[in-house]
């Protein structure tokens, strides 16, 4: 398997590392990451979980959620990848080479450096990170009736997995912290009232699984098809609200912008 993969990546052009002009841009931005800015929003107090699938190596979105009257305010927390990468620079141009992070299984070649895509744009527990901001106020009926974006200085309390939510959402485990638990009711009674609300305004609802390889060694072990579950169906509606924010907020003011088209389903 092992010997397949390194010549399907050969093949396609990728997996050859960075050259010296990026990782020592990369090591520079990584050094820099303590200076303050001072129009950044400190929301370190804030309790922000992320929630990623159990192999994740880096960790680029995370979420926040409060009681506000009878909505639920939603924060969405992004890694604010470009306070670290230059426009035009060794990075810059790199990345805009490679297009995306091509993740294969037991693999990935990532777009940015590690130094940069696993370590400090990667929203890790216990560590001050630098993040873009949007939050929205979120009603019974799944409307937004408020909604605001900011960039942002963040802390995440702790990395969950979706089997470790799923099992704790089906009453077979605990989060061992109950103020954390009843956080991530809160957030999955937000999700419902999100994917309530698109479906209503005629959102297709695709049903897709996708083949999770196990490995021993070198050789393949054996497949698992994973489906969409809360804990994913949760994270989805979340990105989806902020992204439609954004878009709104675009629209509004007549701001041009890069947006990305989907191919036709089959």
């Amino acid at each position: 398997a092992g010997a397949a993969m390194r010549a399907l990546m050969a093949h396609e052009g990728i997996g050859r590392g960075f050259g010296s002009k990026v990782r020592e841009e990369a090591e520079a931005a990584a050094r820099a990451q303590a200076e303050d800015d001072p129009d950044r929003r400190d929301l370190r107090d804030q309790r922000v979980i992320t929630i990623d699938p159990e192999g994740a190596k880096d960790h680029d979105d995370a979420i926040a959620v409060a009681e506000e009257g009878e909505g639920i305010r939603l924060w969405v927390h992004i890694a604010d990848v470009s306070r670290y990468v230059p426009a035009g620079g060794a990075i810059d141009r790199e990345a805009e080479r490679r297009g995306c992070s091509v993740y294969l299984p037991g693999t990935v070649d990532p777009m940015l450096p590690e130094r940069l895509s696993n370590d400090i744009c990667s929203l890790r527990p216990g560590e001050d990170r630098k993040a873009v901001t949007a939050h929205m106020l979120v009603m019974p009926d799944g409307s937004v009736t408020s909604e605001g974006f900011h960039r942002s200085l963040i802390r995440s309390d702790r990395r969950l997995t979706y089997p470790e939510v799923d099992a704790f959402l089906e009453g077979d485990a605990s989060l061992g912290d109950d103020v954390m638990e009843q956080e991530v009711r809160l957030a999955m009674e937000l999700g419902r009232r999100l994917r309530a609300r698109r479906m209503r305004r005629g959102a297709l609802d695709v049903v897709t699984s996708e083949p999770r390889f196990r490995f021993d060694g070198d050789r393949v072990e054996g497949v698992d098809m994973e489906t969409q579950t809360d804990s994913h169906s949760l994270i989805e509606e979340c990105m989806i609200a902020a992204n439609e924010a954004v878009a709104r907020f675009l629209i509004a003011r007549k701001v041009p912008a890069l947006y990305r088209v989907h191919a036709d389903p089959e």
